[in-house]
């Protein structure tokens, strides 16, 4: 999504492009447990072997890192690089936290 390899339709209101968002990408907050729903459109792929899978998620984090985004998040509106790397890492930080890493 953040490289424009998904496209995705906006959800974004005033509240969720303002209010919600600073808390969510810019502040230092850890998402909170539970379940957010994601987009159905990340919903498309199939897991293969872990190794594989794991190479596909490290080249797709160094791509986000060295590649130049500013696409638009579902639910936060536009995104500078900045803010889409500091959201990939709490949502990776997340995933990681769920599995005791």
């Amino acid at each position: 999504m953040a490289l424009g390899l998904i496209p995705v339709a906006r959800r974004d209101t005033l509240f969720s492009r303002t209010l919600l968002k600073w808390p969510v990408v810019g502040s230092p907050l850890e998402a909170p447990p539970g379940r957010v729903r994601t987009a159905p459109e990340m919903l498309t792929s199939t897991p293969t072997t872990w190794g594989r899978d794991l190479e596909a998620v490290e080249a797709l984090i160094h791509r986000l890192a060295t590649t130049p985004t500013t696409a638009v998040h579902p639910m936060f509106g536009p995104l500078t690089h900045a803010g889409w790397g500091r959201l990939a890492w709490k949502h990776s930080d997340h995933h990681l936290r769920q599995f005791g890493l």
